[in-house]
């Protein structure tokens, strides 16, 4: 017989899987019943003012609304009173975490280890935290004492691939003596595409800011003697799932730069390479954000080229020399769960919205949402349908076109345009684990029209025409 601990660690376990990278989110309010939420709360903080579980609530609204800043405002007190909750802290250490912000984020995380140690799914959520926090400073070596005295309830597959680096360092990178390294797209459209080196072997990867680490095709994997350490079931565009290897790749070489030691996904790539330049080049591997975040990147459409510095003064400096005479924009971002780089932008008459800057939309459209930024936009639901170029990490997928009128990314404002519906299912607009609203993606066609340097130290993205 079960135990209550016991049934509670496994509950645990099973909220870490659904969370994971890849995980899902059960059916929460919308954007239009949280703000109706926040002016009731509002309302009655005002006659309360000195109410903590009041003022939690509120916090917890904005957060999910996507209004960080704010709700860090409001938490700021909290947190310094001794009797708040544990989940006033986990709010607090995930808003420094989408902020970048990860040895405050790791403090509030390590309070709760500290205050909580009987209650496990605060701990469980801080252990989370941490997690997170050790995956996006590459160190890996830190994860090994995580989920302490919950470890055989776990399954989080990225965990099993940190653990198994052994103390390596990941993502070690040889400039070769190289300030930079500039590498030319071999085509733009439908999506750029680069080619890389591994093992000897030339492979050609596209550029895809909503997949994590580089993505490796798991036949091209197989030849080279490469076998995932962990896997699950990942959902990609669409809602479709397939299956996704983690492993560990010694090196790549691209650009005359080698990185060793990667963390790679393995997921069938090659079938999709009939959609680029009529199957001219076979697609063997995906750049993702967590391979662009060891860089000081720029994705410039413009020329056609992918540059890489190090994230370093010299880097920056270099940057400074290639931005010279450009005229810019710059905007701040959020990075969530592993990869998401999210940002505040505009749809139609809808203001304060969440984007997720995911460049992989290879399509016509420059932006996709679920159905309930839809209905909160007033935008008629299209009619769907299969279409072979609509391709995903899944495979082929229904989907249907509208018409935009206005689509801002902070202040850059473009009009007349189109949007796909298809490709993001109803639990994408709930970001797992995180547990703010996504309320569409804004991608390649939408960002070719810039050079988009991608700033991982100051969260800051410059757009340069």
């Amino acid at each position: 017989m079960k135990t209550k601990h016991t049934v509670l660690l496994l509950k645990i376990g099973i909220i870490l899987i659904c969370i994971s990278v890849f995980g899902c989110r059960e059916s929460k309010l919308d954007r239009s019943q949280i703000l109706d939420r926040l002016e009731e709360v509002k309302t009655i903080l005002a006659k309360k003012p000195d109410s903590a579980a009041l003022k939690e609530e509120y916090a917890t609204l904005l957060f999910q609304a996507g209004y960080f800043q704010e709700a860090k405002d409001i938490l700021t007190p909290l947190v310094q009173e001794k009797d708040c909750t544990y989940k006033v802290l986990i709010l607090m250490a995930k808003i420094e975490y989408l902020f970048g912000k990860y040895q405050s984020s790791q403090h509030y995380a390590e309070v709760i280890l500290e205050r909580f140690p009987s209650n496990i799914e605060a701990q469980a959520e801080a252990y989370l935290v941490l997690f997170g926090i050790c995956f996006q400073t590459n160190q890996y070596e830190k994860s090994q004492n995580l989920f302490v005295g919950m470890e055989e309830h776990i399954k989080l597959p990225i965990w099993d691939l940190m653990k198994s680096f052994n103390g390596k360092k990941p993502n070690q990178i040889n400039w070769a003596g190289l300030k930079e390294t500039r590498v030319p797209f071999l085509i733009t459209d439908p999506l750029p595409l680069v080619a890389v080196e591994i093992q000897g072997r030339t492979i050609y990867a596209l550029i895809d800011t909503g997949g994590w680490y580089f993505i490796l095709d798991n036949e091209i994997a197989g030849s080279m003697g490469i076998e995932a350490i962990a896997s699950d079931d990942g959902i990609y565009a669409g809602g479709k799932k397939a299956e996704t290897g983690h492993a560990k790749l010694d090196s790549l070489t691209i650009g005359g730069i080698t990185i060793s030691n990667l963390p790679i996904a393995l997921l069938p790539i090659k079938k999709i390479s009939k959609g680029f330049a009529d199957g001219k080049y076979t697609i063997g591997g995906i750049i993702g954000t967590t391979f662009l975040q060891q860089f000081l990147p720029t994705i410039d459409y413009l020329s056609g080229t992918l540059i890489l510095r190090p994230r370093s003064i010299q880097g920056e400096q270099v940057l400074q020399y290639y931005l010279e005479n450009k005229n810019i924009t710059e905007i701040p971002f959020f990075l969530a769960e592993t990869h998401k780089i999210m940002v505040k932008g505009k749809l139609n008459h809808r203001d304060d919205l969440i984007f997720f800057v995911d460049s992989g939309l290879g399509s016509e459209a420059c932006f996709a949402a679920p159905i309930q930024t839809l209905k909160y936009t007033g935008i008629p639901v299209p009619e769907t349908g299969i279409n072979e170029n609509s391709f995903g990490g899944g495979g082929t997928f229904a989907t249907g076109y509208f018409k935009i009128e206005e689509l801002r990314l902070g202040p850059l404002t473009q009009y007349k345009l189109t949007g796909e519906y298809g490709p993001l299912t109803p639990e994408f607009y709930w970001s797992p684990y995180m547990d703010f609203i996504i309320d569409g993606l804004i991608s390649h066609q939408f960002l070719k029209k810039y050079s988009w340097t991608i700033d991982f130290d100051k969260m800051k993205m410059i757009f340069a025409r």
